[in-house]
């Protein structure tokens, strides 16, 4: 009984403070990255909803995005065409939310802060190794390349239209998210023409920095967690 009340206070508490509970659904389609059914699919938690305005504005403390991404872009470096890694990343986010009430309807627009971690990071050595050949008026590279695993940071923003009905809400919405992380890229490079000895190289770009960029497209699932409020949209 203790810890069964234990769980309704909290709820109650929760209830209080907060406005809506929920998960949405984002196809990411980051620049340079695969143009194919490759392309990141993610699952965002967005936990609590805090209303600082009554309907109108909103602070989401966290939302935790994982995304698989076949191609991230390197910047800071002419050479790199292509994507040159492949990560599992997960996506710390908060954001402020503001919403214009028409009815049932809302129209929400929103800008955010995001803290990045990838815990896999991967070099494409076929791209990278490609565009460093095609750079170098080569035919051939081949690369053995280390770098920085580090955190990244950027920002997100972006807009949509959301229904609200009984206890729940939907929401579709598009956004632009821009993330990098220094990579400190080293290493060495062979070159090669055919019929022709190989040629060897130091690279070194200590500017180079991983960047996830790109548009997502978003559906929204939440729960009201005001279910006196929630009865005003049946």
């Amino acid at each position: 009984m203790t810890i069964l009340r234990g769980i309704l206070l909290l709820f109650i508490m929760v209830n209080c403070a907060f406005a809506e509970i929920g998960t949405s659904f984002t196809l990411l389609f980051p620049n340079k990255a695969a143009a194919s059914a490759e392309i990141s699919g993610d699952i965002v938690s967005d936990f609590f909803l805090l209303p600082l305005i009554e309907d109108i504005l909103y602070f989401k403390p966290l939302s935790i995005r994982y995304n698989r991404v076949y191609g991230m872009e390197v910047v800071n470096e002419s050479m790199a065409t292509s994507g040159w890694f492949f990560a599992d990343s997960f996506m710390f986010q908060t954001q402020l939310e503001g919403r214009i009430p028409l009815g049932n309807l809302f129209f929400r627009y929103f800008v955010g802060g995001i803290v990045n971690w990838n815990i896999n990071l991967e070099p494409l050595k076929g791209n990278i190794d490609k565009d460093l050949a095609a750079a170098s008026g080569y035919d051939s590279a081949y690369s053995q390349m280390s770098f920085e695993n580090k955190l990244g940071l950027g920002y997100t923003f972006g807009g949509g239209i959301g229904y609200r009905w009984s206890i729940f809400s939907f929401d579709l919405s598009v956004s632009y998210l821009y993330v990098s992380a220094p990579l400190n890229l080293t290493g060495t490079v062979y070159y090669g023409d055919k019929g022709a000895n190989v040629t060897q190289a130091n690279y070194s770009n200590p500017k180079a920095a991983l960047a996830l960029r790109g548009f997502a497209v978003s559906f929204g699932v939440h729960v009201i967690l005001d279910f006196a409020k929630a009865k005003e949209f049946e």
